[in-house]
């Protein structure tokens, strides 16, 4: 049988705000306008069988320079976007 897995490595935006923030106001000024943001290289795997799972690396900037903190695992129990359920699901018609 075939095993099918993916792997998405990105750029991303993270907000880390003690507050929510209404959705409006997300997509009307982004993500990169809000204070508590962090910038990170952000990969996620998925396995059709295994589901997912999913870890970053914040990136530090100094000036002209950046350099990648060590990679650590995040909770990663649902998502949305258009690069997430891209593999079919076990037992289900194909």
């Amino acid at each position: 049988m075939h095993q099918a897995s993916r792997v998405v490595v990105t750029e991303a935006w993270m907000l880390n705000s003690p507050k929510p923030l209404g959705m409006e106001r997300l997509d009307r000024e982004g993500v990169e306008c809000q204070p508590g943001r962090s910038e990170v290289v952000l990969i996620m795997g998925e396995d059709a069988t295994e589901g997912g799972v999913m870890a970053q690396m914040p990136i530090v900037r100094q000036g002209r320079n950046a350099k990648l903190d060590p990679l650590r695992f995040v909770k990663y129990d649902t998502g949305e976007g258009r690069m997430i359920g891209l593999l079919p699901q076990a037992g289900a018609a194909h």
